[in-house]
């Protein structure tokens, strides 16, 4: 089986398609916080990320930088359909990456021969627009910003979080700086949010690496009147 099939974008896909988009496309490695494209260039093709992590940033028009989604294995991370159009994000390296770029004629060509690999892009890009819903809902409304920051912790945790002694560390660099892009919040606002969970023993901090110490009291913290 092709190394690419577990990739959901591939999923189910025909052999005889998936070998056409790999022979035509290259694999491309990247070091620590290298910058994939940026904002406002055009794109030539699709990335799909390989091994590491990846910041998906756009600029507001305060000029601030804003982190929209971390991407690692299997996910895409542009949209590359219209000829001509401009990236309306930047993606950056948060470690040490690989990325599968596949130029736009020849995946337009493969999903023209494969109504499974055009099913599995939509699905995608769907799945994508319900998680942005579920981000902004969790960036406005009552909820508190230290829960907010929790929220977001107990999220990373899930999806890059590698079991050990002291709980759940999560694979990321998590620099206030970055925290505060990735919340939205003040650099000082986020600092303070962090030692909150520190001191109610939910998280241990060391550097830019953060430990959640139970993911269950964590989610308890969240959904709880405690403020």
């Amino acid at each position: 089986m092709h190394r690419f099939h577990n990739f959901e974008i591939f999923k189910d896909v025909e052999e005889e398609i998936l070998n056409f988009i790999i022979d035509n496309s290259n694999v491309v490695a990247a070091s620590k916080d290298s910058v994939i494209f940026r904002e406002k260039e055009n794109f030539e093709g699709l990335y799909i990320g390989v091994e590491g992590r990846f910041s998906i940033e756009k600029i507001n028009y305060l000029g601030e930088k804003k982190v929209i989604f971390i991407l690692g294995k299997g996910d895409l991370l542009n949209e590359f359909i219209k000829k001509g159009i401009e990236s309306s994000t930047s993606c950056i390296s948060l470690t040490k990456t690989k990325y599968l770029f596949i130029h736009r004629n020849i995946m337009i060509e493969a999903m023209k021969k494969s109504s499974q690999l055009m099913f599995n892009f939509m699905e995608y890009e769907e799945n994508k627009i319900h998680k942005m819903y579920r981000q902004l809902r969790n960036t406005v409304g009552s909820i508190t910003g230290d829960k907010r920051l929790a929220t977001k912790l107990w999220k990373l945790s899930k999806d890059y979080g590698t079991e050990t002694e002291s709980g759940i560390t999560i694979d990321i660099p998590l620099t206030v700086t970055y925290m505060s892009e990735l919340t939205g919040a003040k650099r000082e606002t986020v600092s303070r949010q962090l030692k909150k969970l520190v001191e109610k023993d939910l998280i241990v901090q060391s550097g830019p690496k953060i430990t959640v110490l139970s993911r269950e009291k964590l989610r308890e913290y969240i959904f709880s009147n405690d403020k």
